[in-house]
């Protein structure tokens, strides 16, 4: 099964990765084990992860125990972890600034980027 054939495995939208990647360390705990989860899912999607099944069965325990103590919103893992980035930049505005090009207005691979992957655009 392709990764967009899995609305488990569906990418996520730039701002999503972006806090992720940069400010994950402000997620709780059970936010964090839904991430490795959709991490795991997504490499296991590609093929030739079979080994990763024993982890991915351990996290999706984790994760729907969160769900049912209402730790976690209830959805696919994309919209799981939409919610929780939109949550980490509403908590922490002084903190989470979304890096963006100023050509092109996407959004940049780290808070200190000088270079658009998307447009090529360079600054430094």
């Amino acid at each position: 099964m392709g990764m967009t054939d899995d609305p488990e495995v569906a990418p996520l939208d730039g701002e999503t990765r972006f806090v992720l990647k940069n400010f994950g360390h402000l997620l709780p705990q059970w936010l964090l084990e839904a991430n490795r989860l959709y991490l795991l899912k997504s490499k296991m999607s590609t093929g030739g992860y079979e080994h990763l099944a024993g982890e991915v069965e351990r996290f999706q325990a984790r994760v729907r125990a969160s769900q049912s103590r209402g730790e976690i919103v209830q959805g696919s893992l994309p919209e799981i972890l939409a919610e929780a980035a939109r949550r980490v930049v509403l908590g922490n505005p002084q903190v989470v600034v979304i890096a963006r090009c100023a050509k092109c207005s996407n959004v940049l691979a780290t808070p200190r980027a000088r270079q658009c992957l998307h447009c090529g655009h360079d600054w430094h």
